[in-house]
């Protein structure tokens, strides 16, 4: 009778032991790669990391570092700027090696809402007819222009005369 006891209690310890590998070996990789995603998420409000590096685009340098504004300096940057829901931009101008007159501008926009990114990428792609299918962006000689939920990007070469 006492070994027969015995022989439950440790079948119980055993399972008890086998749950308790399966959290161990199963469940808490699952719980510490879920928390230390959250942990370590990024939190960083800068814009000039999207712009391109001078290794990411063969044949062409930088001509300053990226130039990162907001707030007051937006005004400061560019007059039709301000007042349109740009939370921060940032700016860069690049120049092939070969070709000293042709200058192209990127500029990285991170709105307030979808809603003031949007109306920027309206009044860049000018009179165009949207719908559900409608690709966000406009590609044309001189300048180009996507838009990603807040995000907007406005490429354009020097010759192109900027009324936005």
């Amino acid at each position: 009778m006492v070994l027969r006891e015995y022989s439950i209690q440790l079948h119980v310890i055993s399972q008890e032991l086998n749950n308790l590998k399966f959290v161990i070996y199963r469940i808490l990789p699952i719980i510490f790669l879920t928390v230390s995603c959250a942990l370590f998420q990024s939190n960083i409000d800068t814009v000039s990391d999207l712009l391109p590096r001078d290794t990411d685009i063969p044949g062409w340098n930088r001509k300053l570092p990226p130039l990162e504004v907001s707030g007051r300096g937006i005004k400061q940057y560019k007059k039709e700027y301000h007042n349109i829901g740009i939370k921060t931009l940032s700016s860069c101008s690049y120049q092939p090696f070969d070709e000293k007159d042709t200058i192209i501008t990127l500029e990285v926009f991170k709105f307030d809402s979808v809603n003031y990114s949007y109306g920027f990428f309206s009044r860049v792609a000018g009179d165009r007819e949207f719908t559900i299918n409608t690709i966000n962006e406009l590609y044309n000689s001189n300048y180009a222009v996507a838009l990603r939920g807040e995000y907007a990007i406005y490429a354009f070469s020097d010759s192109h005369d900027e009324d936005v």
